[in-house]
Protein backbone atom coordinates (compact mmCIF):
# COMPACT_ATOMS: atom_id res chain seq x y z
CA UNK A 1 0.00 0.00 0.00
CA UNK A 2 1.27 3.68 -0.92
CA UNK A 3 0.16 6.60 0.41
CA UNK A 4 0.08 10.27 -0.69
CA UNK A 5 1.43 12.75 2.22
CA UNK A 6 0.65 16.23 0.86
CA UNK A 7 2.79 19.26 2.06
CA UNK A 8 0.14 21.70 2.36
CA UNK A 9 -3.76 21.64 2.53
CA UNK A 10 -5.72 24.40 0.65
CA UNK A 11 -9.24 24.91 2.32
CA UNK A 12 -11.45 22.58 0.14
CA UNK A 13 -9.26 20.35 -1.70
CA UNK A 14 -5.69 19.24 -1.88
CA UNK A 15 -2.63 21.56 -2.78
CA UNK A 16 -0.22 19.74 -5.49
CA UNK A 17 2.69 21.47 -4.20
CA UNK A 18 4.91 18.98 -2.77
CA UNK A 19 4.13 15.21 -1.96
CA UNK A 20 5.70 11.74 -1.22
CA UNK A 21 4.62 8.51 -1.15
CA UNK A 22 5.18 5.98 1.76
CA UNK A 23 4.98 2.00 0.89
CA UNK A 24 4.00 -0.78 3.27
CA UNK A 25 6.36 -3.64 3.00
CA UNK A 26 5.64 -7.92 2.91
CA UNK A 27 6.10 -7.43 6.56
CA UNK A 28 3.38 -6.62 8.93
CA UNK A 29 5.04 -3.52 10.39
CA UNK A 30 7.01 -0.92 8.60
CA UNK A 31 8.86 2.15 9.94
CA UNK A 32 9.51 4.66 7.49
CA UNK A 33 10.76 8.49 7.34
CA UNK A 34 11.46 10.89 5.18
CA UNK A 35 15.28 11.46 3.94
CA UNK A 36 17.51 13.82 5.75
CA UNK A 37 17.20 16.24 2.67
CA UNK A 38 13.50 16.70 3.27
CA UNK A 39 12.90 19.91 5.83
CA UNK A 40 9.37 20.44 5.43
CA UNK A 41 8.01 18.22 7.95
CA UNK A 42 4.33 20.56 8.04
CA UNK A 43 1.83 18.15 6.50
CA UNK A 44 -2.13 18.63 6.18
CA UNK A 45 -3.26 16.28 4.38
CA UNK A 46 -2.91 12.37 3.65
CA UNK A 47 -5.05 9.89 1.89
CA UNK A 48 -4.24 6.05 0.51
CA UNK A 49 -3.91 5.55 -3.19
CA UNK A 50 -5.55 2.88 -5.04
CA UNK A 51 -5.22 1.08 -8.37
CA UNK A 52 -8.53 -0.05 -9.80
CA UNK A 53 -7.04 -0.85 -13.49
CA UNK A 54 -4.51 -1.88 -15.52
CA UNK A 55 -2.22 1.52 -15.06
CA UNK A 56 -1.25 3.35 -18.34
CA UNK A 57 1.01 6.52 -18.95
CA UNK A 58 1.83 8.57 -21.90
CA UNK A 59 5.37 10.76 -21.76
CA UNK A 60 5.34 13.33 -24.48
CA UNK A 61 8.63 15.11 -26.00
CA UNK A 62 6.73 18.39 -26.70
CA UNK A 63 4.63 20.25 -24.77
CA UNK A 64 0.89 19.78 -25.35
CA UNK A 65 1.09 16.40 -26.15
CA UNK A 66 2.86 16.71 -29.40
CA UNK A 67 6.31 14.99 -30.37
CA UNK A 68 7.45 11.86 -30.19
CA UNK A 69 5.70 9.50 -27.79
CA UNK A 70 6.25 6.54 -24.97
CA UNK A 71 3.55 4.81 -23.83
CA UNK A 72 4.10 2.61 -20.97
CA UNK A 73 2.07 -0.01 -18.84
CA UNK A 74 4.02 -0.93 -15.94
CA UNK A 75 7.31 -0.01 -14.42
CA UNK A 76 9.82 1.41 -16.46
CA UNK A 77 13.78 1.44 -15.28
CA UNK A 78 14.77 3.59 -18.34
CA UNK A 79 13.02 5.37 -20.75
CA UNK A 80 16.18 5.23 -22.78
CA UNK A 81 15.83 1.40 -23.22
CA UNK A 82 12.86 1.82 -24.88
CA UNK A 83 14.28 4.66 -26.82
CA UNK A 84 12.89 7.63 -25.67
CA UNK A 85 15.65 10.62 -24.50
CA UNK A 86 14.97 11.85 -21.14
CA UNK A 87 13.00 14.51 -21.91
CA UNK A 88 9.28 14.88 -21.04
CA UNK A 89 6.90 18.14 -21.52
CA UNK A 90 3.88 17.00 -21.41
CA UNK A 91 2.01 13.62 -19.56
CA UNK A 92 -1.22 12.17 -20.23
CA UNK A 93 -2.34 9.13 -17.40
CA UNK A 94 -4.68 6.86 -18.91
CA UNK A 95 -5.39 5.09 -15.74
CA UNK A 96 -3.80 3.95 -12.16
CA UNK A 97 -1.57 6.13 -10.02
CA UNK A 98 2.02 6.86 -10.56
CA UNK A 99 5.55 8.02 -9.12
CA UNK A 100 7.83 9.14 -11.85
CA UNK A 101 11.53 10.22 -11.56
CA UNK A 102 14.10 12.65 -13.04
CA UNK A 103 16.65 9.94 -12.89
CA UNK A 104 17.17 6.32 -14.40
CA UNK A 105 16.66 3.67 -12.02
CA UNK A 106 13.84 5.25 -9.74
CA UNK A 107 16.12 7.77 -8.64
CA UNK A 108 16.10 11.58 -8.06
CA UNK A 109 13.08 13.61 -8.02
CA UNK A 110 9.65 12.34 -7.35
CA UNK A 111 6.32 13.08 -9.12
CA UNK A 112 3.12 11.45 -8.09
CA UNK A 113 0.44 11.45 -10.78
CA UNK A 114 -2.71 10.39 -11.04
CA UNK A 115 -5.55 10.24 -13.89
CA UNK A 116 -5.32 13.47 -15.66
CA UNK A 117 -3.47 15.51 -18.48
CA UNK A 118 0.15 17.69 -17.64
CA UNK A 119 0.17 19.88 -20.80
CA UNK A 120 4.12 20.85 -19.14
CA UNK A 121 6.51 20.19 -16.72
CA UNK A 122 5.06 23.03 -14.68
CA UNK A 123 1.91 21.23 -14.23
CA UNK A 124 3.16 17.99 -11.75
CA UNK A 125 5.46 20.53 -10.19
CA UNK A 126 8.74 20.01 -11.72
CA UNK A 127 11.43 22.57 -12.55
CA UNK A 128 12.53 21.22 -15.58
CA UNK A 129 12.28 18.47 -18.30
CA UNK A 130 13.87 15.88 -17.11
CA UNK A 131 11.92 12.04 -16.92
CA UNK A 132 14.18 8.58 -16.49
CA UNK A 133 11.65 6.05 -15.06
CA UNK A 134 8.41 5.57 -13.69
CA UNK A 135 6.48 2.79 -11.92
CA UNK A 136 2.97 2.24 -10.55
CA UNK A 137 1.14 2.81 -7.25
CA UNK A 138 0.57 -0.88 -6.33
CA UNK A 139 -2.18 -1.94 -4.27
CA UNK A 140 -1.90 -5.40 -2.18
CA UNK A 141 -4.16 -6.25 0.55
CA UNK A 142 -7.24 -4.29 2.14
CA UNK A 143 -5.96 -3.87 5.55
CA UNK A 144 -3.63 -0.81 5.80
CA UNK A 145 -3.16 2.14 8.10
CA UNK A 146 -1.21 4.64 9.08
CA UNK A 147 -0.09 6.49 12.44
CA UNK A 148 1.47 10.31 12.42
CA UNK A 149 3.05 11.21 15.40
CA UNK A 150 4.13 14.73 16.31
CA UNK A 151 7.42 13.93 17.86
CA UNK A 152 10.43 12.10 16.87
CA UNK A 153 10.59 8.07 17.51
CA UNK A 154 6.88 7.69 17.36
CA UNK A 155 6.12 9.75 20.26
CA UNK A 156 3.59 12.56 21.38
CA UNK A 157 0.48 13.06 19.82
CA UNK A 158 -0.96 10.44 17.52
CA UNK A 159 -3.76 10.31 15.22
CA UNK A 160 -4.25 6.97 13.12
CA UNK A 161 -5.99 7.08 9.45
CA UNK A 162 -7.36 4.31 7.69
CA UNK A 163 -8.92 6.33 5.12
CA UNK A 164 -8.71 10.11 3.25
CA UNK A 165 -8.09 12.70 5.36
CA UNK A 166 -8.62 16.07 3.97
CA UNK A 167 -7.34 18.22 6.92
CA UNK A 168 -5.85 16.34 9.48
CA UNK A 169 -7.01 18.88 12.51
CA UNK A 170 -10.92 18.03 11.87
CA UNK A 171 -9.74 14.56 12.82
CA UNK A 172 -8.45 16.22 16.33
CA UNK A 173 -4.80 16.26 15.07
CA UNK A 174 -4.17 19.59 16.55
CA UNK A 175 -0.59 19.54 15.67
CA UNK A 176 0.71 21.28 12.62
CA UNK A 177 3.95 19.41 11.65
CA UNK A 178 4.54 15.53 11.52
CA UNK A 179 7.82 13.93 13.00
CA UNK A 180 7.42 10.57 12.48
CA UNK A 181 5.37 8.20 10.48
CA UNK A 182 4.46 3.70 11.03
CA UNK A 183 2.66 2.72 8.10
CA UNK A 184 1.02 -1.35 8.46
CA UNK A 185 -0.51 -3.25 6.10
CA UNK A 186 -0.88 -6.69 4.90
CA UNK A 187 0.43 -6.48 1.19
Amino acid sequence: MHWKIIAQCGTNKFSQAKANVLQTSSHSQQILLFPKSHTNSHYGACSPLLLLSLPQIVFYEGRCFSGRKLEVYGDCDNFLDRGFMNRVNSIRVESGAWICYNHPDFKGQQYILERGEYPEFQCWNSHNDHMGSCRTVRMHGEHYRIQLFDSCNYMGQCIELCDDCPFLQSFGYGRTCVNSIRVYGDG
